[in-house]
């Protein structure tokens, strides 16, 4: 079916979408994060993707599986 596109929201700013393909199936993406949600205790991050797909007996719209989304300070990581 070609390429999925993930796009990612944080506290309400669209970034641009990533494409993952059969090629870059375990992915991982990088996002800055928007000035507005640096500091915050918490913040709304929303992930979505261009089409789902359904299993037999399972009502459920299935799109990607996430094994980890983590935040991080780029100067908290080591090189």
């Amino acid at each position: 079916k070609g390429p999925l596109h993930l796009t990612v929201t944080i506290v309400g700013q669209r970034l641009p979408a990533s494409t993952i393909t059969e090629q870059n199936l375990n992915f991982e993406f990088r996002y800055p994060l928007p000035q507005s949600a640096i500091g915050k205790p918490s913040i709304k991050v929303a992930l979505d993707v261009d089409r789902t797909l359904a299993y037999p007996g399972d009502r459920r719209a299935l799109g990607l599986a996430i094994a980890t989304a983590e935040v991080v300070n780029p100067a908290d990581r080591q090189h």
